[in-house]
Formats: C-alpha cells, sequence, structure tokens
C-alpha cells in the first residue's frame, strides 16, 4: 500500500519488478469495487491483506538488502517513510477537514476531529477498535475509517527495523526472530477471530504475520542472492505458483463476505495467494504478461493515493444521501477517486519522493503534520465547529448521545466476562440480555436517590446485539453466550432474589430496523440441528428453548421476562432533520409523530407472553408506559425526544419514566 516497487538483488542493486505494481492493482481495485460495489465483489476487502504481504516483501527486502551491506539507518528508512506517505495522507486529511466543515453535523465532525488525530498519529486502527461497538456509527458514514491499515502498518514498522538491526548487530538469527514473530502473530489471530472477531481485524498483533509473511519471502531471495541461487524458477513452477496464487485471492474475493469471521484463517488465503505470486516471479507468463501490462503497472503506482482518495469520497457521498448512494453517484465518486490519485502522483507524491532532496521537505511534512493534528484536536475538542449547529440539531444531539451505560459501575470477571455491579442492597438482582436490558441502568441510578432503602444489588450480565437465548449462537464468531455462561456462574455462587431476562426480541425473530442483519448472524445450534432464527421452525425452536431456560431458573429465583420496546425507523431522531447539508438544516416538529406497531411485533409479543405462562414466570412489559391507544410517539407533549435512536431509550427517559422496572429492582414494602 505504501511501498516502492523495488526487491534486492544479488549485486547490491534495487531491481524493479513491474509485475509487484500490477499486483498492488489487483489489491486496490479489489478494495475500491468492494466499498463501492459490494454486491459485486463481496470479499474485496482482502486486498488489504494484500498489500500488507507486498508492504513485508518490499520494505524488508530493502531493509535486510541494507543491513547486509553496511548501509542500514534507522534514520534514512523513517525518512524514505514520511516522504513515501506524508504528501497524499496529508493532502486527503485536510480535504476531509476542510468538507467535514461544510456538511458533518456537530457529532460527525467532533468524531472526524478524533479520525484526524489517530490518522496523523498512525493509530487510526486503535481508535476505531475503541469506538467499536453496538452504537457504533455506521462504517460508512466514516470517511477515515480506511485509515486503520496504515495504522497497522505503520506500527509493525515502528517494531520490525529496530528488530533487524538488533539480529544484525548482535549476530543473532534474524530468520529464527521472524518466524517466532509471525507464529505469535499467527496463532494469536486464529485465537482471538473467533472469540472477538472486531478486536482480530483492529489489534496490530494480530496482522503482523501477514507483513511477516512478505518479509519472509524478501528474506529467502536475499539468501538465494547471497549464495549465488538467484536464478528465477523453471517457467512451470513459476506458472504453476502464479495461477494457484491468482486462483486464491480470486477465490478470496468472491467466497468470502462480512459476515464471516474475518481475519483468521480465512486471511490465510488471500495472503498465500500473494505470496505464491511475488514468489513465481518475472519467469511466470501471468506475471510478465498480465501483471506487467501498462495498465496494470500504472493502476498499481497510483494504488496509494488511490486508497486514500476513493473512501472518504464515498463516504460523504454517503452522508449527502442520508444512506447508501446510487450507483452512478458511487461510480463517479470511484471516477473522480482515480483522477484524484493521479493528479496526487504526479504533481505532489513524485516530486516529493524524488525531486526534492534533503531535510527541508522532510520537516515541512513534519510541520504540517502538527497543524493538521492541531486542527484534528481542535474539532474533537469542540474547539472548532461545523456550520450546522443550532438549538435543534442540538436536541438531536443531545438525544443521540444520552445513554449511561455501564457509567460507573464496579465490575468483575466472571468466567471470562465482565458482571457489572451497581447499588448495594440487602437483596440482588441479576440482569441478562443485550443493550435492550443495558439501556435501563439509569433507573438504577434514580432508584438510589428516590428509594435508596429498597434497591436491591443489581448485577448486569449482557453484551450489545447478542440474544439472551442459551442454544442460539453467533454465527459471524462472536462470543454471545458468555454472557449466559457468566450469569450461570454468578447464580451457583451467590444467592440471587431476582433474575430479569430480557432483549431485542424484535431484531432477531422480526424484520424491522436491524433485524436482517442480526437474523443472518444467529443461529440455534441444538441437538445438532442449525436453524436460522428467521425460519419458523428455527423461531420455534428458540423460543421453546427460551421457556426451558427460564423454568429451569423459576425453580431457585423470582424470574421476570422483560419484553421488547417499540423500535421502527421512524423512531430514529436524525430522521427529522431536514433541509440541506450544504446550507441550512432544522428539526421538524416531532411532538405529534407516532408509529403503530405492525401485526408481526404484536404476534411475537403474544408467544413471548405464552412462553412466559408456561415457564411460570411474570412478564415485565414496557408497551403501556410507551403507547397509548395503539400509537407510539416518538417524543413527549412537550417535543422532548424518547429515543436515543431507532430501537433504544435515551436515558433521560428512562430514569424518570421506567417504573415498569421497579418491581424487580426493588424489596417488596
Amino acid at each position: 500500500m505504501t511501498t516502492q516497487t523495488t526487491l534486492p538483488s544479488g549485486h547490491g542493486a534495487l531491481q524493479y519488478r513491474p509485475d509487484i505494481d500490477g499486483l498492488r492493482a489487483i489489491a486496490v481495485l479489489a478494495v475500491v469495487l468492494f466499498h463501492a460495489f459490494p454486491v459485486w465483489l463481496k470479499g474485496g476487502f482482502v486486498g488489504v491483506d494484500i498489500f500488507f504481504v507486498i508492504s513485508g516483501f518490499l520494505i524488508s527486502g530493502i531493509l535486510i538488502k541494507e543491513a547486509q551491506t553496511g548501509r542500514f539507518s534507522i534514520l534514512t528508512f523513517y525518512q524514505r517513510r514520511v516522504r513515501r506517505i506524508f504528501p497524499a495522507l496529508i493532502l486527503v486529511l485536510l480535504f476531509c477537514s476542510v468538507l467535514a466543515w461544510f456538511i458533518l453535523l456537530p457529532g460527525e465532525y467532533q468524531q472526524l476531529g478524533k479520525h484526524v488525530l489517530s490518522g496523523v498519529g498512525f493509530v487510526a486502527n486503535l481508535a476505531l477498535w475503541a469506538e467499536s461497538g453496538y452504537f457504533d456509527t455506521a462504517a460508512e458514514a466514516k470517511p477515515l475509517l480506511h485509515l486503520w491499515s496504515l495504522g497497522v502498518e505503520e506500527q509493525f514498522y515502528i517494531v520490525w527495523p529496530w528488530l533487524i538491526a538488533l539480529c544484525w548487530r548482535s549476530r543473532l538469527r534474524l530468520w529464527l526472530a521472524l518466524l517466532s514473530v509471525a507464529v505469535l502473530s499467527l496463532l494469536a489471530c486464529l485465537w482471538w477471530t473467533p472469540r472477538d472477531a472486531t478486536a482480530a481485524f483492529y489489534a496490530p498483533y494480530t496482522r503482523f504475520w501477514e507483513l511477516l509473511a512478505g518479509s519472509a519471502l524478501a528474506y529467502w531471495a536475499v539468501l538465494r542472492a547471497q549464495s549465488g541461487r538467484a536464478a528465477p524458477p523453471p517457467t512451470w513452477l513459476a506458472n504453476s505458483l502464479s495461477f494457484a496464487g491468482l486462483a486464491l485471492m480470486a477465490a478470496s474475493c468472491l467466497w468470502l463476505d462480512k459476515s464471516q469471521p474475518f481475519p483468521g484463517w480465512r486471511a490465510a488465503l488471500p495472503v498465500l495467494g500473494a505470496v505464491l505470486v511475488v514468489a513465481a516471479g518475472q519467469a511466470s507468463w501471468l506475471n510478465r504478461y498480465v501483471l506487467s501490462n501498462r495498465l496494470m503497472v500504472g493502476i498499481g503506482l497510483i494504488s496509494f493515493p488511490l486508497y486514500l482518495w476513493h473512501w472518504p469520497l464515498l463516504a460523504f457521498a454517503h452522508v449527502l444521501s442520508n444512506g447508501t448512494p446510487d450507483r452512478l453517484a458511487r461510480a463517479l465518486a470511484v471516477a473522480v477517486a482515480i483522477l484524484l490519485a493521479w493528479v496526487t502522483y504526479e504533481l505532489l507524491e513524485k516530486p516529493v519522493r524524488y525531486r526534492y532532496k534533503g531535510a527541508a521537505p522532510i520537516w515541512i511534512l513534519l510541520a504540517l503534520s502538527v497543524v493538521l493534528a492541531a486542527w484534528g484536536g481542535a474539532g474533537m475538542l469542540g474547539w472548532v465547529s461545523p456550520r450546522h449547529v443550532n438549538p435543534d440539531l442540538q436536541r438531536v444531539l443531545e438525544a443521540s448521545r444520552d445513554w449511561d451505560y455501564p457509567g460507573v459501575m464496579a465490575t468483575q470477571m466472571v468466567q471470562g466476562h465482565p458482571v457489572r455491579r451497581d447499588a448495594a442492597g440487602a437483596r440482588v438482582t441479576l440482569l441478562v440480555g443485550d443493550s435492550h436490558v443495558e439501556q435501563y441502568a439509569p433507573r438504577v441510578a434514580a432508584l438510589r436517590r428516590l428509594a435508596p432503602e429498597r434497591l436491591n444489588t443489581t448485577l448486569w450480565s449482557t453484551i450489545g446485539g447478542c440474544p439472551p437465548i442459551e442454544s442460539v449462537v453467533d454465527s459471524t464468531g462472536g462470543f454471545c453466550s458468555s454472557a449466559w455462561r457468566a450469569a450461570q456462574a454468578v447464580l451457583a455462587s451467590q444467592p440471587v432474589d431476582a433474575v430479569v431476562v430480557g432483549g431485542c426480541w424484535n431484531c432477531y425473530f422480526v424484520p424491522p430496523v436491524k433485524a436482517e442483519a442480526a437474523r443472518q448472524r444467529f443461529v440455534l445450534a441444538a441437538n445438532g440441528q442449525r436453524l436460522a432464527l428467521d425460519g419458523q421452525a428455527g423461531r420455534h425452536a428458540a423460543l421453546a428453548s427460551l421457556q426451558a431456560q427460564l423454568q429451569a431458573l423459576a425453580r431457585r429465583h423470582r424470574v421476570y421476562l422483560l419484553l421488547d420496546n417499540p423500535q421502527d425507523m421512524q423512531l430514529e431522531p436524525a430522521r427529522y432533520i431536514e433541509g440541506s447539508r450544504w446550507s441550512a438544516l432544522h428539526l421538524r416538529p416531532v411532538s405529534d409523530v407516532s408509529i403503530v406497531l405492525p401485526p408481526a411485533v404484536l404476534a411475537l409479543r403474544e408467544q413471548l407472553r405464552e412462553v412466559a405462562a408456561r415457564a411460570g414466570v411474570t412478564v415485565i412489559d414496557p408497551l403501556p408506559a410507551l403507547c397509548q391507544d395503539g400509537r407510539c410517539p416518538i417524543a413527549s407533549a412537550a417535543g422532548e425526544l424518547i429515543y436515543k435512536d431507532n430501537n433504544h431509550l435515551r436515558a433521560s427517559y428512562v430514569r424518570s419514566q421506567a417504573s415498569f422496572l421497579d418491581t424487580a429492582l426493588l424489596a417488596p414494602r
């Protein structure tokens, strides 16, 4: 992604590999097509993994060759990195900061400021990892989301050159250090992905093995050259390697999709494919005539600025369209990105890298980075405000941020899962579920003031977006079952008076809101079966499993089944913002807006009531407090928004109005 296309030769020079530029073209086109037209290339995100291999091969080859010839310099290496990365990166960050001032809302602008700051500091992956979660902003609305890969790459190059220098100067075996780090990184990747795919995706230590795969290939090439065995492989072998590598990369792009746990073992497919293509060399027909043709090489040369430009343009188009832009707009964004990439490469990147020598250009780039980082920090802290600041929009911003869980709670790890503790009463109430249970934490805080002498000790064993049904598993490799395992351990280890089981039942069983993704994600796994929750058989089996679960709890505890609150796209506060992002925005009246629950939701509610009745547990229903005469308003009569988003109640409402939950939280009089 950020490499120069050379490799070490056997005579101390650096030999150009046009086929590697062609491979970079494949990688960047895969990513661009995936982002612009995901239906066409569902696994195109593996282009980043191909980039990692190329980067490790080229840069490690240069470093190892320099160390071998006594010309190795850490300072020179980082000067090259600055010249290579900073020109295009600074230009794209500056463009995003300026455009964002015109079109982003205050909260969006603040988030972009944080991303500018983390992008300049090459820690975007860590920042995005920290903010990932159930309430994270949609990826399509983050103009700098793609900088996560640059963060991983540069974090690798903070460590790797020093390790090479250490091994060379202390005469340690570099191959042993390389192999050790690569194996540890791969094991971390394989272990973390099924447990927390988000962490495995963004963490640098779960990705280093991909760069080291290229590094190992470079080290092998240097050793062959050193021993005088640098001749290319036989034509038949080179062709076999190249065809197999391209087949693996093509299969990855076509077979993988974002619903599958990644990276994990699946990342080995594009990584191995890239390694095979690079190892084939110019002796391969595909490398010599397909990857090395002028068009592929030209795209490869602009691959870094193209990668930087394409995503912000698509993301801003998404923001302006208030959703996925149409196909023509996405195609136009890609065309503009290609044009801007070429201009950036010709007029900025090439002069800085090859024409202007000495330290002055580097100091200028570093100074610009400091200014840009200061600008990003100011945006993050709210010192610099976007144009769209008015009381109406502030109401929407306040509603979207009105969330108090987990707040300040003591946490203990139970079965590897955090169980949070709130209040300190003589009795204990355990709440199990997802974010639709977590949303009631502000009510506990309110009762701490209103009825402290009656408030139970409250324990929370929850995971956002995970159904609290023991036999339902996350097909994407998440660890949803850990909350239920932790709850069982709590029940076995201490007296618990009441247990509340709740969740976003509508999300898992009926279509509205985020249900499509949720239903495809979860399956029932019992008696050797794997049934999707959107099918009648899966739904029936899941509810039967929930009933058995509640019955078992009811033998020893007072148990409550918490029904769901209304949810609908019409509840989203931001939907009521009108006007143009280019000029002025305002919030239209909301006090008279309400929704009617669809028949499928009403039918599910009745089924859950039947489950509770058969299990012998008590139902807690928030609907009477939220709806009147079959209609559910989105705001109070005074115009105060009730919902944080399209399916969660805001904390201020819960704090004062969610008294329906008090029966499970307070000791009897």
